[in-house]
């Protein structure tokens, strides 16, 4: 995702509720529909970051050696 993209998610994500309707009414069916894949897009990149993250099976398995 590249910059302006994030900077459109970021909006997207913390416009007030008011804000966004008024958006929402002006734009056009395309422009909703970039908006709806950016933030497909945004999710889906942070839950495989948190996958990422959450992954500690290696981590588990070297800490399991030292359990009695």
């Amino acid at each position: 995702m590249n910059e302006q993209e994030q900077n459109d998610v970021d909006f997207l994500m913390n416009v007030p509720p008011e804000v966004l309707a008024d958006w929402y009414s002006k734009m056009p069916k395309e422009e909703i529909e970039y908006a709806m894949d950016l933030l497909r897009r945004a999710f889906e990149e942070g839950a495989q970051k948190l996958d990422a993250v959450m992954d500690v099976t290696e981590a588990k398995e070297m800490l399991d050696k030292f359990r009695l």
